[in-house]
């Protein structure tokens, strides 16, 4: 009897499809079309892994853990027979594929009627339970659509349920053909599998662990306590509900008890003599470039509110790490609020604005309506004879637009190292109107970042350094309260932190969420000694995303200085690297340069 290689059921002797997941059988095999991992991997997702020696040769991640599968699948493929049963898991894996990769997870295990995936592997993702969270609210909006119409058709009641948890795995080798052998540490995987497994239908259920890490960014719901298999301690369970408030980290920092405004006096005075250039009419483009969690998000915060104080309008958008599935999303949310769109505005209200803005702003610009609406999402798609050209006419068009108002204005656009290509574009022919606009178009972005059009003059670069110890122990202590017991705490986090406030900020959270500290912010007390500091899983993410993108040679340097300790001997570290004692010392440099490493201090400093 054909055994099926997809999921293993054993078939009785003339089957044509497997009765347990409904591949097709062929000389007593499943064809696995779902097998090799390149096939539902996209190219550019593919190619970014078989670039990283550190991804072939397998490396530990942090990442979020997705099980997904069909309830009841076994009485459904024999209720809706074999070859339409076929037919409807080509259509839910292709969902789940879709959810999957447009967040930039890989999918690494079929399970006959489900999936295995994970987000932070084989390459890191700094929001990874965040991506994974919209991906299975994304696959389950759509399979729930799929199953209507099953529901309808074929008297079907289909239905996913979904578990996710976060935590660490080791990523073992993958092939050429992206075959990949993934093995956890500890609960990781198995408690993402048992979070499925107790799922009601139709729902998403996660662990206090990925749900630590999206608090504000994702819905949850509390469901308390369980006892799950295989764990110590009963596990609490949380459901997924959709997207929550809070939209970046600066917003969910501000939740959470707004840290002190410190050591950026300088860099706000700058922002605010480019502000009084536009007022009379000297537009221009300010670029601020800082590392994550330094703080470039925090100015703007600062600027915006005295913008508002100073009667000046303020647009804002931002690139998201997900780009790639949102493209143009920042040109799009400048346009809206350029327009003067309220987020409750229902459809009709912004196409209406829309129509009666654009007419008073050129009668002659009309004829971009349609376009102009379908850009804004509330417009039907409709067929063009030239798509592209209507597309680039549209641009042109907001490009001259969006900087040209009635008074000053500031059009910021923030993590412009996110963007795609389009919005990239975009912002480059934007930047060139502004000259003799009253309009301060603000970037921010990391140091990793470049374009051709900002390599130019015509643009000023503000660098967002690492704060100096005095501010960041100003900071702690600011965080953590005038309690004696912690005055030595705020010593350490400024030797820990390296300058970053973000970093700051986190462990402090950390500390409280680890039971270490107790009390309301900037009034917390130290009930329980540390013995050893919890690096929290937000800045764990935040250097594994960074670390990913460095220079394959720069971050095998950077594992192997690792092992090594916290003092490191160039001599020693260049034997044990292969490389010669001059080379080695320039690519520690160049890691010093970055902040991944700290030069040692001057004698008497």
């Amino acid at each position: 009897m054909p055994t099926c290689t997809f999921c293993n059921a054993v078939n009785v002797e003339a089957a044509r499809f497997c009765n347990q997941c409904g591949n097709r059988l062929a000389l007593g095999q499943a064809v696995q079309t779902a097998e090799p991992v390149r096939n539902y991997t996209p190219k550019h997702l593919a190619d970014k892994i078989l670039q990283s020696r550190a991804a072939l040769i397998g490396e530990r991640k942090r990442v979020t853990v997705l099980f997904a599968d069909i309830k009841s699948s076994t009485a459904l493929a024999e209720q809706a027979g074999a070859e339409a049963w076929h037919t409807i898991l080509d259509r839910y894996f292709a969902i789940i594929g879709a959810a999957v990769h447009r967040f930039e997870g890989t999918i690494n295990q079929y399970t006959g009627d489900g999936v295995m995936a994970l987000f932070g592997a084989p390459l890191a993702l700094e929001d990874h339970a965040q991506r994974a969270c919209l991906a299975a609210v994304e696959a389950q909006r759509e399979v729930r659509r799929y199953a209507d119409e099953l529901r309808l058709s074929a008297g079907l009641n289909f239905s996913m349920r979904v578990g996710l948890n976060s935590g660490e795995v080791i990523v073992g080798r993958i092939g050429d053909d992206l075959r990949m052998d993934y093995t956890a540490q500890g609960l990781t995987v198995n408690l993402a599998a048992r979070m499925e497994h107790i799922c009601e239908p139709g729902q998403i259920y996660c662990t206090r662990a990925t749900a630590a890490l999206v608090e504000g960014y994702i819905g949850l719901r509390d469901l308390g306590e369980t006892a799950v298999a295989g764990a110590s301690q009963p596990i609490r369970v949380y459901a997924v509900e959709g997207e929550g408030a809070i939209r970046s980290r600066l917003e969910r920092g501000l939740a959470r008890g707004s840290s002190a405004f410190i050591g950026r006096d300088a860099e706000l005075a700058q922002l605010r003599d480019a502000l009084e250039q536009a007022r009379v009419g000297h537009g221009s483009v300010v670029a601020l470039v800082g590392d994550a969690g330094i703080g470039k998000s925090r100015l703007c915060h600062e600027f915006a509110q005295d913008c508002a104080l100073r009667g000046v309008a303020l647009h804002r958008a931002s690139g998201v790490p997900y780009a790639a599935a949102m493209p143009l999303l920042p040109i799009q949310a400048l346009t809206r609020s350029r327009l003067g769109f309220d987020e409750r505005a229902s459809v009709e209200e912004v196409r209406q604005l829309a129509a009666g803005r654009l007419v008073l702003f050129d009668r002659q610009a009309t004829d971009l309506l349609e376009p102009m609406l379908e850009f804004l999402g509330v417009g039907a798609a409709r067929a063009r004879t030239d798509p592209v050209a209507d597309r680039e006419r549209l641009f042109e068009f907001l490009a001259y637009f969006l900087p040209r108002a009635e008074t000053p204005q500031v059009l910021l656009i923030e993590d412009l190292h996110f963007a795609d290509a389009a919005t990239e574009a975009c912002i480059a022919a934007l930047a060139k109107q502004v000259g003799a606009t009253p309009t301060l178009l603000l970037l921010n972005f990391r140091p990793n970042y470049s374009a051709d059009w900002l390599a130019a003059d015509a643009h000023r670069r503000i660098p967002v350094n690492a704060l100096d110890d005095a501010a960041i122990e100003r900071l702690a202590q600011g965080l953590l309260g005038a309690q004696p017991q912690t005055a030595e705490l705020a010593t350490q986090l400024r030797r820990r932190a390296g300058g970053n406030p973000f970093f700051v900020e986190e462990a402090v959270q950390a500390l409280l969420e680890s039971g270490h500290l107790s009390g309301a912010h900037g009034a917390y007390a130290l009930v329980r000694p540390i013995d050893e500091w919890p690096i929290p899983d937000s800045v764990h993410a935040l250097l594994a995303a960074r670390i990913d993108r460095l220079d394959e040679s720069l971050k095998t340097l950077l594992q192997t200085a690792a092992v090594m300790g916290r003092e490191i001997a160039p001599s020693a570290l260049a034997q044990l690297a292969g490389l010669s004692e001059e080379e080695c010392r320039q690519r520690l440099q160049q890691l010093v340069d970055a902040r991944f490493l700290q030069a040692p201090a001057a004698p008497g400093d």
